[in-house]
């Protein structure tokens, strides 16, 4: 543990007061003199006169956000008529010199703005931390930061504003909000001992939220009624059958009125990285195991790069007319389908010896253990992002 808190201070680094305070690597600043501000302007011939209107962008830029306010929001008005290149600037300004200023609500609608109509821009990142700190609304903050840490991982700043949470949700015992932190950090890619000793803080807190049947943050007990399945239960809720007998440790789908069955509400998302012959699932944006994987043969059936839906699910799938069980069936125990390309996938398989190894026909290839406890979460329409 005394590792683990040295190993998140240092990655906070310089960063974490910053971040407290709500300022972050990447916000704009600097000294900017406003025209006409000192002895007179170019319009007055030095006398002191009338002075020409401060440029709102200069004004934002040195600091004075009260002063930028209005002419800002003149500014995008103008924008918006003629559907200017700059909408996306006066959007971001507005919102941190609205957050600046104490404004959370107006900030809000500013930097939502922002995230919704242009969610590839450069402030994107700023604009999602900025709103998972002024979000009223625990689920709505939650996802800020879950689509921060899935979306923007390894954008400035995104690390030490992790670590820092990290470190001091850790101290103040709220694991599962931690548990959220340590996946942001997760999702930078670590490798050998740095990530061997992430996962092994993460660990016990996944056990705790996932595999006991104790009710926790970030789930709800589910009372069985009278008749009532657990394929309607999964579906009420959105998750499969299998993770709900995980999380309350049965050993079939058969249930009784009055049960209290917990249930832990999210997505799964999976990370696949070829070099490292490693796929990572997360769940409602948590780490929650690497498994080691199989890819396709380099020169001959590469497995392909990019982001992939699941389309499709089988348990115990044919292959080419043989039959489940049979060796010579190699897609194993499970198979979870691509949308597009559609004969891709992630699959198990009879040769396990072949874990690690550029070996498939282009799928992720999975010993049979490992994809039937990944299949347990994912459900059609889990991404996949696929990278090498």
């Amino acid at each position: 543990m005394k590792q683990m808190v040295v190993v998140l201070v240092l990655l906070a680094g310089g960063g974490y007061f910053a971040y407290s305070k709500g300022y972050l690597p990447w916000k704009p600043a600097g000294k900017v003199v406003s025209p006409g501000t000192g002895g007179g302007s170019p319009t007055d011939g030095g006398k002191g006169g009338p002075q020409a209107p401060a440029d709102p962008v200069q004004l934002f830029e040195a600091g004075r956000y009260a002063e930028a306010l209005e002419p800002l929001k003149a500014d995008l008005k103008e924008q918006e008529a003629k559907k200017g290149p700059e909408v996306v600037r006066d959007l971001y300004c507005l919102g941190v010199a609205c957050d600046e200023l104490g404004k959370g609500d107006e900030a809000i609608a500013y930097l939502a703005r922002l995230d919704k109509e242009f969610p590839d821009s450069k402030h994107a990142a700023d604009a999602l931390l900025r709103l998972s700190r002024l979000a009223k609304d625990p689920d709505q903050r939650e996802n800020s930061i879950g689509r921060l840490y899935r979306e923007f991982a390894k954008a400035p700043g995104v690390a030490a504003a992790a670590a820092a949470d990290a470190e001091r949700l850790l101290k103040d015992g709220k694991e599962w909000e931690a548990w959220l932190a340590l996946s942001g950090l997760m999702r930078q890619g670590p490798a050998g001992a740095e990530r061997e000793k992430l996962a092994a803080r993460m660990e016990p807190i996944v056990k705790k939220f996932l595999f006991s049947a104790v009710e926790t943050p970030g789930s709800v007990i589910h009372v069985v009624q009278s008749k009532e399945l657990l394929d309607t239960i999964r579906k009420k809720y959105g998750v499969t059958a299998g993770l709900i007998q995980r999380t309350n440790g049965l050993t079939s789908d058969r249930i009784f009125p009055n049960q209290r069955l917990k249930i832990v509400k999210g997505k799964a998302d999976m990370e696949v990285l070829k070099s490292a012959f490693r796929l990572t699932l997360y769940y409602a944006n948590r780490w929650v195991s690497d498994y080691p994987i199989g890819i396709g043969v380099l020169e001959k059936s590469p497995t392909p790069t990019g982001t992939f839906t699941i389309g499709n699910k089988l348990v115990d799938p044919p292959w080419k007319n043989i039959a489940p069980g049979n060796p010579n069936n190699i897609l194993g125990t499970r198979w979870m389908g691509f949308v597009d390309p559609p004969d891709y996938g992630i699959h198990g398989t009879t040769k396990p010896e072949t874990i690690g190894t550029p070996s498939s026909n282009g799928c992720v290839r999975m010993k049979n253990e490992h994809v039937e406890h990944l299949y347990d979460f994912v459900t059609v329409g889990s991404r996949v992002v696929i990278s090498n």
